[in-house]
């Protein structure tokens, strides 16, 4: 299944686990009565950290695959994000893109045709 975010595909997925923050909640207990009240105050989001490739058909392309998901992190907009099991994740931020290393020849293709970077990324879940 192919990762996207706002309809941008995000390239070969190595780990993509969504996880949820723990919900907000109030604990009070009183004096004389025994156990606890606990008040359940919401959920808090949930995020997501990504390590992946972007595959191009060369640097040029490459850099604009790249510079498209550097503008969603400017952007700072919440859109769906599908992960690697093809659950759609509405209200996701992108707060980090960081390519990493050099730029990489991909094997089987002929030379200089196809290149991949790796890159971490990392999500917000707002809901």
């Amino acid at each position: 299944m192919a990762a996207s975010f706002n309809g941008i595909s995000l390239g070969l997925v190595f780990t993509m686990p969504v996880t949820t923050n723990p919900n907000a909640r109030q604990v009070n207990a009183y004096c004389g009565a025994n156990g606890l009240e606990v008040i359940n105050m919401g959920s808090r989001g949930g995020h997501t950290v990504l390590e992946g490739a972007i595959v191009a058909a060369g640097p040029s392309a490459l850099a604009a695959a790249e510079a498209s998901l550097i503008a969603m992190v400017r952007d700072g907009g919440a859109y769906t994000m599908v992960d690697s099991l093809g659950t759609a994740w509405p209200g996701v931020i992108l707060v980090t893109f960081q390519p990493k290393g050099r730029v990489y020849p991909v094997v089987g293709f002929p030379p200089g045709l196809y290149v991949a970077r790796k890159y971490d990324a990392e999500f917000l879940h707002i809901y």
